[in-house]
């Protein structure tokens, strides 16, 4: 792990991997990752659709029925969008 604020940001490193990589459920813009206190993806289309999702702490390892990406979390297997009626997996 490098202490230096000249290496990669975590910011970043979430960026490449999740910014305009899936669609806003509500509208289908770009969810875009931002910081908002802490990380989040909220659609591109703001202040006109207002759908945002903070990130779980967790591993992502897929993608939800709903088209979102999914997480291993200490407490089970979860969907980003948290009201997703497949948010957890058997």
């Amino acid at each position: 792990m490098c202490l230096d604020y000249e290496c990669e940001s975590f910011d970043d490193r979430v960026r490449a991997a999740f910014d305009r990589e899936f669609d806003c459920p509500d509208c289908g813009d770009d969810l875009r990752v931002l910081r908002r206190g802490g990380l989040l993806l909220g659609c591109d289309a703001y202040p006109d659709c207002e759908t945002g999702f903070s990130f779980p702490v967790g591993r992502h390892d897929g993608t939800c029925d709903c088209g979102l990406p999914t997480f291993e979390t200490p407490t089970g297997r979860r969907c980003l969008d948290s009201g997703c009626e497949k948010s957890t997996a058997q």
